[in-house]
């Protein structure tokens, strides 16, 4: 994405061209695995629209009430990743972090459950 914005000579802005390419990117992923994306709070919280940001429209996105809850989702193979913007612990591990500017530059991790979950 980083290159494909160094690239772009317009007419499309960055952004319309990240919109157009996550679309293409979740689609792609989803013929191979519909991903069963985590998020505490309800539909349309920040974390919830970061998740689809991350992830794109052809994940399944799953809210929990608390990080416990998250958790033994994870562990139990309920949803395969949890998009987050607190801390996190109890052998959960960040996968990546990155900041969204269209969060006011707010942090969010990309957390799953462990090196084994993805064997």
């Amino acid at each position: 994405m980083a290159r494909l914005s160094k690239e772009n000579g317009g007419p499309l802005s960055d952004s319309a061209l990240r919109s157009v390419y996550q679309i293409i990117f979740s689609s792609a992923r989803a013929l191979q695995k519909r991903l069963r994306i985590a998020h505490m709070g309800s539909e349309w919280t920040e974390c919830h629209h970061a998740a689809i940001d991350i992830f794109g429209l052809e994940a399944s996105y799953m809210s929990y009430e608390d990080r416990a809850q998250v958790a033994r989702a994870l562990r139990g193979g309920e949803c395969d990743y949890w998009v987050t913007c607190c801390s996190y612990r109890d052998g959960l591990r960040e996968l990546t972090g990155m900041v969204l500017p269209r969060f006011g530059g707010k942090r969010f991790f990309v957390v799953d459950a462990g090196a084994n979950k993805l064997s």
